[in-house]
């Protein structure tokens, strides 16, 4: 028998931070279940559902070894606050759970069931083996929050991913998600003191968007200026938080499919030139948008937005013919424009935008609007060259 003790509230955490990679329903049942491996003051807990695996740790004080059904055993851990104390009969495979007010006991799979996690990544030239790309937490999280723009149905191939990829100088790193009406490009630059290593970025790096979804938020909780090593292969990838020597030091580890497919070329929806632009205050846009779209109840929660000298004009009709408008400041300058957009999609980039107002570049009414936090000028340079870019594609108004 082995005997070990957990904090309650330590497990809970450990656990929920592997839950994206258990599958209760998966093709074979042991993905319903984690490893726990308790030894050196430390209980490491993995998941594995194939496409992606996961190990996270926390605090533990004892030796044991088990394969318990994960369900189970974080509904047993969500009752308590205090620290547990476990023990686990191998001729049995029967874990003992005792608290102060209850003792549960979870049969156990067959250690032998439960296949080692692979976290080698293969290389995608024979030339170079896969090093790791470091950034900060900040630069990460910035990265991974395009996820959102990605096409959520996985048929669509090479839209249901999140493309990454080098670009400018190497240094820079880019972001893109697009569903098809919208697109979205995030990019972080290496620190000079903490440079992007390893080789080059493989051709085909798309990143399923809940993986994205889960590297963000361990990216969000992190402390700015900790860093995260994300080593891509020609299949996989491998993420984990590690020191300025590239030493992984953090309490997760995910290991991941790259999808397949290939990314269409996003550079060649950006228009030649824009012939409009309008600057509009975040808060105020965002506050008369609710207004507004109350009345935009139809399949696309289309509202009109008339740009005209000195201000924005917004109107939505609902199905029941009722209608909502709403005024307010606006920089116009190029002329007069009417467009049709998505209430929802105009909502999500402006929540997103990291100052104070948004500038909207226009062409014509069914030309591609690009949302900046700022106003650029053919002068600056490409449009390709921002780095941070949200494209919406308009409506036709009726």
């Amino acid at each position: 028998m082995s005997t070990f003790k957990i904090d309650a509230s330590a497990l809970r955490v450990t656990l929920a931070a592997v839950r994206p990679a258990v599958d209760p329903k998966g093709s074979r049942p042991i993905m319903g279940y984690v490893q726990i491996v308790v030894a050196n003051g430390k209980a490491q807990i993995s998941a594995d559902k194939g496409d992606v695996a996961m190990m996270a740790k926390c605090e533990a004080d004892g030796a044991a070894g088990f394969v318990v059904p994960y369900d189970k055993f974080a509904q047993i851990a969500g009752l308590y606050d205090e620290a547990l104390t476990m023990t686990y009969n191998a001729a049995k495979r029967a874990l003992t759970i005792k608290a102060k007010r209850a003792e549960h006991v979870v049969t156990c799979a067959d250690p032998a069931d439960w296949a080692p996690i692979d976290w080698s990544v293969k290389a995608h030239t024979a030339a170079q083996a896969p090093a790791p790309v470091i950034l900060s937490a900040a630069g990460w999280a910035h990265l991974w929050s395009a996820h959102y723009y990605v096409a959520q149905d996985v048929n669509r191939v090479g839209l249901n991913g999140l493309f990454l990829e080098r670009v400018g100088d190497g240094e820079t790193l880019r972001t893109v998600g697009t569903d098809g009406s919208r697109l979205c490009w995030r990019s972080a630059v290496a620190d000079p003191t903490i440079p992007i290593s390893g080789a080059d970025l493989p051709s085909r790096a798309l990143v399923p968007s809940g993986v994205a979804a889960v590297l963000g938020k361990s990216a969000a909780i992190a402390q700015d200026e900790d860093l995260f090593a994300l080593t891509l292969g020609e299949r996989a990838g491998v993420w984990a938080q590690v020191d300025a020597d590239g030493e992984e030091v953090g309490a997760l580890r995910v290991r991941f499919a790259l999808l397949e497919g290939t990314f269409p070329d996003y550079r060649m929806i950006l228009p030649g030139k824009v012939k409009r632009t309008a600057t509009v205050n975040c808060s105020d846009w965002s506050t008369a948008l609710k207004s507004v779209a109350v009345s935009a109840t139809d399949k696309n929660a289309s509202v009109r937005c008339d740009f005209e000298a000195g201000r924005l004009r917004m109107s939505a009709r609902d199905v029941k013919g009722g209608e909502a408008r709403a005024d307010l400041p606006a920089e116009v300058d190029g002329g007069d424009i009417s467009v049709g957009l998505n209430a929802i999609y105009v909502a999500s980039v402006i929540s997103g935008m990291a100052g104070d107002s948004v500038t909207v570049h226009l062409g014509d009414a069914l030309d591609p609007t690009i949302w900046v936090d700022q106003l650029w000028r053919p002068a600056s340079g490409s449009l390709a060259d921002l780095p941070d870019m949200v494209i919406i594609m308009p409506m036709r108004l009726d």
